[in-house]
């Protein structure tokens, strides 16, 4: 299948759009500009230490409890939701039972 954040990078470029990938190796990530103001599209993972004015967290809902522990999953929705500094937007699908365990994680993190 295609790579979730090429499909994502092509749209924006579509729409005129600039974007990055910055998950795809270290160099990516270090070279990084964080005054860019082009879209950044990135893991969890790479985005620790940044933060954006605003922020869409994508794919929380498709967290694999067989992949991940409970722990893990807190964790990374925690780093997820504390890289926004104005806007956060979380779109899910409502009826998957993971989504009720992200809204008790974003309840905790907020504590």
């Amino acid at each position: 299948g295609t790579h979730l954040p090429d499909l994502m990078m092509k749209a924006l470029d579509e729409r005129g759009i600039c974007s990055n990938w910055i998950a795809g190796d270290y160099r990516a990530k270090r070279s990084y500009d964080v005054t860019t103001q082009n879209v950044t599209i990135s893991t969890i993972h790479s985005v620790k230490g940044f933060d954006y004015a605003c922020v869409f967290v994508i794919g929380l809902d498709w967290f694999n409890p067989e992949r991940w522990s409970e722990e893990q999953m807190k964790n990374l929705t925690y780093v997820a939701v504390t890289r926004a500094r104005e806007r956060l937007y979380i779109p899910h699908i409502n009826d998957l039972t993971l989504t009720k365990q992200e809204n008790v994680f974003l309840l905790q993190a907020n504590e």
